[in-house]
């Protein structure tokens, strides 16, 4: 059944329905959505991504806050990150479903909707109160997976060998060719030219 023949249905049963959003505030949300997600995306292509890469390729060589760089590296991604999704969908999918099951109804007491939906009383109410309150527990499954996973991972990478030596998220490039300057050819002195000597003059002899 889509959702129009079931907002019809209700109608016939002349059931309540929530309060929808304007049009205007349905342009504001999406444009907040979508400056929002560019913003994710070019953080994680920018920044996130190269960094994640460079500190996974020298992992074995760094420490953080005295943990092992492997330990930071595979629990991190295999277990903090499912347990970072596991509090925002406490923050929020958590946080609707107390609302609906002290208010005991769906949608809850005050919330809009992005189109025609009929509140729910009742059981069925409760029942869709305590499904978004489990929403957490998959993501802290994989977390708990996640862990036996990175200790498996921890263990094969300090088989393999490491090379500390060249510094870290820094490439070693050659230093260019130094183009030395000609060295200046010494000036030649010009040598001083020899002066003609005079010749000496034949004195006269007195006449007799």
């Amino acid at each position: 059944m889509t959702q129009d023949e079931i907002s019809a249905q209700a109608v016939r049963a002349g059931a309540e329905f929530a309060e929808e959003y304007t049009q205007r505030e349905r342009v504001r949300i999406a444009a907040i959505g979508l400056v929002l997600g560019a913003g994710v995306l070019a953080i994680g292509k920018l920044w996130l991504f190269p960094w994640l890469n460079a500190f996974a390729a020298n992992a074995a060589c760094r420490t953080v806050m005295g943990a092992s760089g492997i330990v930071v590296l595979f629990h991190g991604l295999l277990v903090g990150l499912p347990i970072q999704c596991a509090l925002i969908a406490a923050a929020t999918f958590g946080w609707r479903g107390s609302k609906i099951l002290k208010g005991g109804q769906m949608p809850p007491a005050g919330e809009k909707v992005m189109r025609r939906t009929p509140i729910v009383r009742g059981n069925k109410a409760k029942t869709f109160g305590y499904l978004h309150m489990l929403v957490p527990l998959p993501f802290l499954a994989m977390a708990a997976w996640g862990h036996l996973q990175a200790l498996t991972l921890e263990t094969d990478a300090w088989k393999r060998p490491r090379n500390c030596a060249a510094p870290l998220n820094k490439q070693v490039v050659a230093p260019p060719a130094q183009i030395r300057p000609p060295a200046p050819q010494p000036q030649q002195q010009p040598q001083p030219q020899p002066q003609p000597q005079p010749q000496p003059q034949p004195h006269a002899q007195p006449a007799q």
